[in-house]
């Protein structure tokens, strides 16, 4: 998949080495004015629904009171900065500040169960 340039979040999925998203889905283009709404904003659908392994590290970027979460497994050890650089220049977030993103990590997540 390409990327565009609107405003996106999504679920994806990373490199084992946690440096690149290998693929991403369910993904919800978002403008200035949805993140004026109070409510929250979900990636389309669950990672089940779609065909990658459960052992390939993986997250979801959603945006809630003002704020986008980076959910990762508790697993990752990847900087929170860096996490947040590679989602924002993924889903074209380079327009939000960086203290509006947080990352979140949860057994959720992790690659191995």
């Amino acid at each position: 998949m390409e990327k565009e340039d609107a405003s996106r979040i999504g679920l994806f999925w990373f490199s084992q080495d946690y440096s690149k998203i290998i693929k991403t889905e369910g993904e919800l283009k978002i403008s200035g004015e949805d993140l004026l709404k109070p409510r929250r904003l979900d990636p389309i659908g669950v990672h089940a629904e779609y065909d990658m392994p459960k052992n390939v590290p993986r997250g979801r970027v959603n945006y809630e009171k003002g704020v986008f979460r980076i959910w990762v497994g508790e697993d990752c050890f990847e900087e929170d900065e860096k996490l947040i650089s590679l989602i924002k220049n993924y889903y074209n977030l380079n327009n939000f500040d960086s203290v509006k993103f947080t990352v979140k990590r949860h057994y959720h997540w992790n690659t191995k169960n």
